[in-house]
């Protein structure tokens, strides 16, 4: 899923049905951030935390239990960023390689 501002408000497109994730039986879903992005001159505006918000209160509402993103190693700033947000460093299953961290984070309903 990614969120899309092709509207007024941001929406959530979803390429996979989320009942189709729910039904795999041995797999847990996750919600997974591909990208946040705020322009330099909007930086420490306090958008990305309302972003990020509102992408965990959407995974809230799905019923997933957990938000994982990927950070290049090299992205200190990110780092402290979801660090202070309650994200930690986890090994990566997700197979993107040595040059990024792959961070999570439990949702409480």
């Amino acid at each position: 899923c990614h969120i899309s501002d092709d509207m007024e408000e941001p929406s959530v497109q979803c390429t996979v049905d989320l009942e189709v994730v729910l039904e795999a039986g041995a797999l847990e879903a996750v919600a997974y951030i591909e990208s946040i992005a705020v322009s330099r001159p909007w930086r420490g505006a306090g958008l990305a935390s309302r972003l990020l918000n509102f992408m965990e209160d959407k995974a809230r509402a799905w019923g997933l239990r957990l938000i994982a993103l990927h950070v290049h190693r090299d992205n200190w700033s990110a780092l402290r960023f979801y660090e202070k947000k309650g994200f930690e460093v986890t090994s990566d299953w997700l197979g993107w390689g040595d040059k990024f961290f792959l961070l999570l984070k439990p949702l409480e309903n």
